[in-house]
């Protein structure tokens, strides 16, 4: 909706008022079309962003967008959490070891695992001393909607009640109807805060004492909608989260115009680093620049994160199914795209343990951002990506492909941690200085209107605009 119509028509009312006549207004519609319901008014303040969501008749569409507070009309999409997937990297079928790697295994393979044993890491309470991250999906929580005993503070001591804070500071449920308390019934957003902020040894996380917001966008069948994932990222964004990780997606491939790819970039305008996976629809064969890539990875200006086997294979490989660019306009290398882990990896919630997509791979590029945010929090979005972007570890597919099919493949290469964490940006070049102009004074007093004489000279930074004159003193 174009509210700027409002304020430039004259029309100042509270919202209360505001609904009252949009209610009156789609009331007459309703009496002389009919099939029109009003569903809600949704009100994302931190984005600015702001929708009439209806259920409408198509046909009625063309008179709705005559209205002149009506910017742009769409259909809600809905997005999806997990698949089904198999173990297929793109160099060629790959046998399905017996084993799982653990989350806890994956972290040395990445570099997580010397960040932890890093004293500037450790001076900042190994997370705790940061902005708080925030997952958008189908909450966190055991399936009857208990805490994990793993995100409190120190999981060993619950036995003696000395298990500390649950670092999930809120949970809030935009999904319609919503539940409280809020509940995990699917297990998707519980494995990534497993991969994201885990203080269980057995299954340890990237930021193992990192607090979380948890918005859940997602029902117990999996799935949201626009409206819902919206309200939930601007309650994060509300939140002061520096990071928010979205492993969820549609099929639809767009040019960054949709609803949630700009509902994403005003996130990440508003300095929240925006981790998106991109989806599950990849091919097979050549050519693999085949646009699967789905919405909200369409965004312009946000991370996104392909799968590969991570340690499970050597060498490692982008795996089959992961999603490719470019975007229905065209981009591919304009994307901050690379890829990390996705596959089979075990975690504590059973549900989701050992199940493969790009889902369980953005995570990991997550907490990378979520640390680099926390040891730098001077830095812009940009320059945590242009870290994570400059350490990334090429595949070797732009050897076997070329530049395009192989940047589809791998972006710009594996996450590396370690290296990214240890990156120092370039320093922003000075302007070049003028050099300081020096202006020659020279003060001369005339005695008797004939003759002058100097008493004084000197150099000053600034130019002399007027010297005031000397009366001339009466000979004697």
């Amino acid at each position: 909706m174009n509210f700027d119509w409002f304020w430039k028509a004259g029309i100042y009312m509270s919202e209360s008022n505001l609904m009252d006549a949009l209610t009156v207004v789609l009331g007459f519609w309703e009496r002389r079309f009919g099939n029109i319901v009003f569903v809600e008014l949704l009100k994302a303040y931190s984005l600015n962003l702001y929708y009439l969501v209806v259920k409408i008749k198509a046909s009625l569409i063309p008179k709705l967008e005559q209205l002149d507070f009506v910017e742009a009309i769409s259909e809600q999409k809905t997005y999806r959490a997990i698949s089904e997937l198999s173990e297929e990297g793109i160099l060629g079928p790959q046998p399905i070891p017996p084993w799982r790697p653990l989350i806890h295994e994956t972290l040395p393979y990445l570099g997580f695992d010397k960040i932890h044993k890093d004293q500037k890491f450790i001076d900042k309470g190994l997370g705790a001393f940061g902005r708080p991250a925030g997952i958008a999906d189908t909450g966190v929580s055991t399936g009857t909607g208990e805490k994990w005993i793993w995100l409190y503070e120190n999981p060993e001591g619950l036995a003696a009640g000395k298990q500390g804070r649950y670092r999930v500071l809120e949970s809030k449920d935009f999904t319609y109807p919503p539940l409280s308390p809020v509940k995990d019934g699917v297990g998707h957003g519980s494995h990534i805060a497993n991969e994201m902020a885990s203080a269980g040894k057995k299954y340890l996380g990237a930021v193992p004492q990192g607090r979380l917001y948890v918005a859940k966008v997602l029902n117990d069948q999996g799935y949201g909608l626009t409206s819902w994932i919206i309200k939930g990222i601007d309650w994060l964004v509300e939140k002061n989260c520096c990071v928010i990780n979205l492993s969820l997606g549609a099929d639809e491939n767009t040019d960054g115009s949709d609803e949630l790819s700009i509902a994403c970039d005003r996130a990440w305008e508003k300095d929240v680093y925006v981790s998106i996976a991109t989806g599950n629809n990849g091919g097979k064969t050549t050519p693999y620049c085949d646009a699967t890539i789905g919405t909200p990875a369409c965004s312009k200006k946000c991370a996104v994160t392909g799968a590969t086997s991570g340690i499970k294979s050597q060498p490692e490989k982008t795996q089959s199914w992961s999603s490719h660019p470019p975007t229905k306009d065209g981009r591919k290398f304009e994307l901050k795209y690379v890829v990390a882990p996705g596959l089979r990896i075990e975690g504590y919630d059973k549900r989701m343990s050992g199940k493969s997509g790009t889902s369980f791979a953005a995570p990991w590029h997550s907490a990378l951002a979520w640390i680099l945010r926390i040891m730098h929090s001077e830095w812009t979005n940009e320059e945590v990506w242009l870290a994570i972007k400059n350490t990334a570890i090429p595949l070797g597919y732009k050897d076997a492909y070329g530049k395009d099919e192989g940047f589809c493949l791998e972006g710009y290469g594996r996450i590396d941690a370690w290296a990214a964490y240890n990156y120092q940006l370039e320093p922003t070049p000075l302007p070049p200085s003028t050099p300081e102009k020096k202006i020659l004074v020279i003060v001369e007093v005339c005695f008797d209107n004939i003759n002058w004489k100097e008493v004084w000279r000197g150099e000053g930074p600034e130019i002399v605009t007027r010297v005031t004159s000397l009366k001339p003193e009466e000979k004697k």
